[in-house]
């Protein structure tokens, strides 16, 4: 979820507030994901069918540790950027539709060639141009791999199919893939690795701004705790919880209490110490 914070240039609960509609009227599923990275959504059959992907497969409930999911959410953030930037974007789960369109040819290790699907496709210009592959390089990479898609990418951006191709990479593999480019030809602007899909732009501003009731929110969202927020001050705390209010334990019920946890533990009760009195024998 702080991916689309980002990308839609909302405040956290305005995005919790949407999510929780959603995945009450069982358009979308969610949950924990690694500390510092919120919360995993993801759409489900009926969330498809709502936005018109029906045809595409709902994804299982996602391993927060897998490498796929760390994968999946580089990805987002990537999309976000994209976004923020006032950008058209597709996804490859919606290329995965017309590969043909979207796919490039790759020789694959048996001697034949394979479609590659980018992570993502960016139009950079608002006049239906040619668009951007974006590729999300997780680890290491295979030379020989990575040689042979860049190979593709490069037919495919001759063959006007494509304006450029944006690597996502650490810097010790965006520099290793840039001197694999370049031994091919293929070099900018048609070729940029980096560990950012877009240099600096400023943020296109929506002019959609919704006020929100923060009751209301904390009501619909307490089962969401983002463990990447800053703890706020206990006087600004919006309590997480229903409208009734707890009674106030009184000092007898406290004592029943208690005796009742040392009946349950085996523990014996305390004797009472006898008062000092002054002037005693």
């Amino acid at each position: 979820m702080p991916a689309v914070e980002r990308g839609l240039g909302l405040v956290d609960r305005v995005v919790r507030r949407h999510v929780a509609k959603l995945e009450k009227v069982g358009w979308c599923m969610r949950a924990p994901a690694i500390r510092g990275d919120g919360m995993l959504v993801w759409l489900t059959p009926s969330g498809l069918d709502g936005v018109g992907l029906g045809e595409l497969p709902a994804l299982r409930a996602p391993d927060p540790l897998s490498p796929q999911t760390l994968r999946s959410i580089r990805v987002a953030w990537a999309a976000a950027d994209i976004e923020r930037a006032g950008h058209q974007w597709i996804a490859s789960r919606e290329m995965a539709l017309a590969p043909g369109r979207w796919g490039a040819e790759a020789a694959n290790e048996r001697g034949g060639h394979s479609r590659r699907l980018p992570d993502l496709a960016f139009w950079p210009a608002s006049d239906g141009g040619l668009q951007v592959a974006v590729v999300v390089v997780q680890g290491q990479s295979n030379p020989r791999r990575e040689r042979a898609a860049l190979e593709g990418w490069q037919a495919s951006i001759l063959a006007s199919r494509y304006a450029q191709v944006r690597y996502l990479a650490g810097p010790a593999t965006a520099r290793h893939l840039g001197r694999l480019a370049a031994d091919i030809g293929l070099t900018a602007p048609q070729f940029i690795a980096g560990e950012r899909v877009m240099a600096d732009e400023p943020p296109v501003r929506r002019s959609v701004i919704e006020n929100v009731d923060e009751a209301s929110v904390a009501v619909e969202t307490a089962p969401v705790a983002a463990p990447d927020l800053q703890r706020p001050s206990p006087a600004h705390v919006v309590p997480q919880c229903s409208s009734s209010v707890e009674p106030v334990e009184t000092s007898e019920q406290a004592a029943e209490r208690r005796k009742l946890i040392n009946e349950v533990l085996g523990h014996e009760e305390p004797s009472r110490r006898r008062r000092w009195r002054r002037g005693a024998t």
